[in-house]
Formats: structure tokens, sequence, C-alpha cells
């Protein structure tokens, strides 16, 4: 019996020092950081709702199957006053997050934190860790690890008499789902000149949220005559999937031979590390009088967005490790948009120059 009792205790002492502490909830919350999907978003935003923020971790298994589930609760009680958060402590930041958010469909707001953060101001010590905060602001209930439809009902309930402020702009976010389209806007503007050269830009809004950019991943043109012939090829490297906005210079020197054709046909291919297509968009014409000014467009959504080259480039940003210096060549005030070019090959198969561009997209 006593050698029982002390087994017993012994593996109580073991459970002690394997489960985490349960630290008691901090009365209020506040935070400011920034938000996934641009800007900061504060919790001070948030006031007059019931606000559920769930801390996770890409890497986190659970993670994975509560953050879907918290998701739907929000939407669902949404119009009750009831809002949610998710609190990333990831390290990557956008570059790891955004592709498992876009991943799991998620259409709840999510901020980008720190681990240290959390655990001083949120006791977080195990992932996830959900806090529930009243209208007021103050931390109401906490739950350690996925908690339930039923458990999350339970706990707001209380509130919801008290929960009525409307949803916050900074609560409505909109990103791709699968079956989004990936190519939202595709379209070309002649009469351009850079380093000397006649020639026209590609402009190309496409969605790669979804996607990671870490191992590499790349938008590839391919303009070829209309009735067939040789096909040339630029490529664009992403090393961000936050930016959905990419312009490409064609030099009319670039474009292959035109033979018995009138015209060229065009087509963007997102491809991955192994440069194999993920997705490609349709074809979209280029007119042959390449440089003519002529203002020709290939758009799939109507009235082209305008941008306008400011009288002195915004500085360019600072080029990668060891790499060339790149040179800014346009841009468009308020949008803090750029175009970039590095001097070599973007392809060892395909000499020529790499351009890059980047602009501020949450208008699209």
């Amino acid at each position: 019996m006593a050698k029982a009792l002390s087994t017993f205790v012994i593996c109580l002492a073991l459970l002690g020092m394997l489960l985490p502490a349960q630290a008691a909830p901090p009365p209020r919350l506040n935070f400011d950081l920034p938000a996934l999907d641009g800007g900061n978003l504060s919790l001070e935003q948030f006031r007059g709702r019931v606000v559920i923020v769930e801390f996770f971790a890409t890497w986190c298994g659970p993670c994975k199957r509560a953050l879907p589930k918290l998701d739907s609760f929000a939407k669902q009680y949404a119009d009750r006053g009831v809002s949610a958060i998710a609190f990333s402590v990831d390290q990557g930041g956008r570059q790891v997050v955004k592709p498992f958010v876009a991943r799991l469909g998620l259409q709840m707001p999510v901020v980008l934190g720190e681990v240290k953060w959390a655990e001083a101001n949120a006791g977080v010590r195990v992932l996830p860790t959900t806090l529930v905060i009243d209208p007021q602001g103050a931390v109401v209930h906490r739950f350690e690890g996925p908690v339930s439809h039923m458990h999350l009902a339970n706990a707001v309930r209380p509130y919801l008499a008290k929960a009525k402020s409307p949803q916050p702009e900074q609560a409505k976010v909109k990103r791709r789902l699968p079956g989004d389209p990936r190519f939202v806007d595709l379209w070309v503007t002649d009469g351009e000149r850079y380093q000397d050269q006649d020639g026209l830009y590609v402009h190309a809004v496409v969605n790669v949220a979804d996607l990671t950019a870490v191992r590499g991943l790349w938008l590839a043109l391919d303009i070829a005559p209309q009735n067939g012939g040789q096909t040339k090829t630029l490529y664009l490297r992403v090393d961000d999937v936050s930016v959905e906005y990419f312009v490409m210079f064609v030099a009319c020197n670039q474009l292959p031979p035109l033979g018995d054709s009138a015209s060229y046909v065009a087509r963007i291919s997102v491809l991955d590390e192994n440069r194999k297509a993920v997705d490609s968009s349709s074809r979209f014409p280029i007119a042959a009088q390449c440089g003519s000014g002529g203002g020709f467009y290939a758009r799939s959504m109507p009235e082209p967005q305008k941008f306008t080259p400011p009288t002195a480039p915004s500085p360019a940003p600072p080029a990668g490790a060891g790499a060339p210096p790149a040179v800014p060549i346009d841009a468009a005030p308020g949008r803090r948009k750029y175009l970039t070019r590095t001097p070599g090959a973007g392809d060892p198969d395909n000499p020529g120059r790499r351009l890059r561009g980047q602009a501020a997209r949450g208008d699209f």
C-alpha cells in the first residue's frame, strides 16, 4: 500500500512537471500590432464587442484544427457582437503566416506578434491559448488547448446583451479562398521607355498568398506570335507573397520574330521552386506595334489602373545580400509603387534584366 501510494505521488509530481502552470488571466489586455493584411490592428478598435483572441503558431498541430473552428464561430456570432482575432507568435512573419492562413481559408483578422510579448502580457504558456474579452476590455475567460463550440458559446453568452458596437473595418478582411481566381487582373501599356529602350509594361495582379516563396517562387511571362513560332519567356522572382501587383518591362527588341502573325499572344504562369507551373493565366494579346504608344491594353477588368510616374523616383529598396544594386525606374505617389532592375540574367537560359515591382494593394 505504501509503495503504491509513493508511486501515485511520483506520477502526480511528474504530471505537474509536464503540464504548464495555470497563469491567472490578465484583468485587461491591449495590443497595437502589424496586421497580416496590412496596417495595424488594436484591441481598442473592438471596444464595445466581445473579442476572442486565439494565440497560435503555424507549426502547432492543434492550432491548425482549432483556428477554422474559431473562424466559423466568429462568423456565426458576428451579428451578435462577437469578433475573433488570431494572434501569431511565429518568427517568420508574413512570409510564413500568410500562406498558412490562406491554406486554412481563414477570414478573421490576424496580427503578427511575438512569443515573449504573449508570455509576458497574456500569460500564454500553451498553444493554442484562447482569451475571451468582454465589451469593456476585461479578460473574462481563458482556455488552454483546443476549445469547443459549446464552451465558447457559454463564455460569450453573458456579454452579448452589452455587445452593441458594429464590426470595425479592420476586422473585415478578404483573402484568397480555394477556387478564387489566381490572376485578378492583367493588362499591357505600350509606348514605355526604360534605359533608352522602347518597350511595353506587362501589369499583373496575381494572388499568391496561399503559396510560399521561402524556397523560390517565380512569375514566367511567355510571349509568342499569334500564328505560332518562337516563344520568348521572361522571369520575375517573387520574394514576398504579400505582394500582389507586379510589372515586367519588355523591350521591343526582346520580342520574338512575328513571322506571318499580326500580333502576339502572352500568358503568365506561377512557377514553384522547381520551375513547375502551379497555375497559368488565360492568354492575352499584345499588339505588334511595340513602342508606338497606341495605348493598347489587354485586361480582365474594365478601366485600367493609372500609374503616373512622379518627377523624382522613390528610393529603391535595398538589394539582397551579394546582389547587384537595384535601380529605381518608376513610382506612383500615394501607392509607393516601385520598379527595380538588377543587372544580369533573370534566368541562366534566358539572358536579360531582372525587374521587380511592388505596390500597396489594399484597394484592389
